[in-house]
């Protein structure tokens, strides 16, 4: 069987996501004192998860949703994977499971541990203007 990881890096988690026989399972590695760089716990994410997965299963590719650049850049030195922005990750889900409809207009929020970020993606254009984004610090 050839199944799918897919991994996002977020400033407090490294969380992946894969198919099995009754869904999908979803873990969610968080940095810690041993991994205070997220894109460093990339590598061991994945390698966990592999280790705990059938030998039938031939995972071809590691796709790792980003949020900007500069985590591209630190992912990408980190491990060899194919890199995905995390507003194309979820358009991509939203639209292979059918729950996207006919909307054409989407609001993406992410409230995490480094603060709150919106963006406002046209399915057909992409991203909005610079306008469109919202970005407040915080977390905690």
């Amino acid at each position: 069987m050839v199944s799918v990881l897919g991994v996002s890096v977020g400033a407090s988690a490294v969380r992946v996501a894969y198919p099995d026989d009754e869904g999908a399972v979803f873990r969610s590695f968080p940095v810690d004192s041993a991994h205070t760089q997220p894109e460093l716990l990339v590598a061991d994410s994945i390698e966990t998860v592999m280790a705990e997965r059938s030998a039938a299963d031939d995972v071809q590719v590691f796709g790792v949703a980003y949020r900007d650049e500069a985590q591209a850049a630190a992912v990408e030195a980190a491990i060899d994977c194919h890199l995905v922005p995390e507003v194309t990750a979820a358009l991509w889900m939203l639209e292979a499971s059918g729950q996207l409809g006919d909307h054409s207009t989407l609001g993406f929020y992410d409230l995490g541990s480094s603060g709150l970020t919106g963006t406002v993606f046209g399915r057909f254009t992409g991203p909005g203007p610079a306008p469109a984004a919202i970005r407040a610090g915080g977390g905690g």
